[in-house]
């Protein structure tokens, strides 16, 4: 009787499988997809809301070969720096360069990003004189 009952756990088998897949299908895979995706992309301003905190930035991706339009929002507590000092959301002006630190998240299969810091480097403005001080040519 013990031969029986080890033959019909072998032919079990397929079935328990079988039954593990479908459970896996059902319930997902557990897949990192809809993790949330930490990300750091440097880039652009294309555009900004102020009352949204919509934000939109250029960036270059190497998979794509060219530079494409990403859109976001700015997260309520997100730090914004500009040239290492704290700013404001409406300090930052469009085509400022940017380093955004944030995540992505994947809905319906498009991914939604949310910045949680944006470094911005501009051109220090030197001060001084625009001209040179007049010559006195009397002497």
């Amino acid at each position: 009787m013990g031969y029986k009952a080890g033959l019909s756990c072998v032919r079990a088998l397929p079935f328990l499988a079988v039954g593990l897949v479908l459970v896996g299908l059902l319930t997902g895979c557990g897949k990192d997809d809809d993790e949330p995706k930490v990300l750091a992309r440097t880039g652009r301003v294309a555009s900004i809301n102020n009352d949204t905190g919509a934000v939109e930035m250029w960036t270059y991706v190497p998979k794509y070969k060219k530079e494409i339009k990403i859109e976001g929002t700015l997260a309520p507590d997100a730090e914004i720096l500009i040239n290492g000092s704290v700013a404001n959301l409406e300090d930052v002006r469009i085509d400022d360069q940017v380093m955004v630190y944030g995540e992505a998240v994947r809905v319906d299969g498009e991914y939604k990003f949310t910045a949680k810091k944006v470094e911005v480097t501009r051109p220090v403005e030197t001060t001084g004189p625009a001209t040179d001080p007049p010559v006195n040519e009397s002497q």
